[in-house]
């Protein structure tokens, strides 16, 4: 996974201020969280996107994965049956 969708990216930028207003500036944030401010910078903005597991946990946050079935439009190759 490259991206996060909006809604993550969302809860991702939410707990990042969090950290914020409870240390009083991003850079604070980092040093207490011990990661890097320009990195966490580019998290809250977006501009960076799949954080590591550890990053998440450090920021209160967890991936959770989901699987949903791929809707396959009829081809040819899909629709040719075995014939006895």
């Amino acid at each position: 996974m490259n991206d996060i969708d909006k809604e993550s990216q969302q809860r991702l930028a939410d707990a990042i201020d969090l950290c914020v207003q409870i240390w009083g500036s991003l850079r604070e944030a980092s040093k207490q969280l011990e990661i890097d401010v320009a990195y966490l910078s580019r998290l809250k903005n977006g501009k960076k996107t799949n954080p590591s597991d550890e990053v998440l946990r450090k920021l209160g946050l967890c991936r959770v994965v989901s699987f949903v079935r791929i809707q396959h439009k009829a081809t040819p190759l899909a629709l040719r049956t075995k014939s006895a």
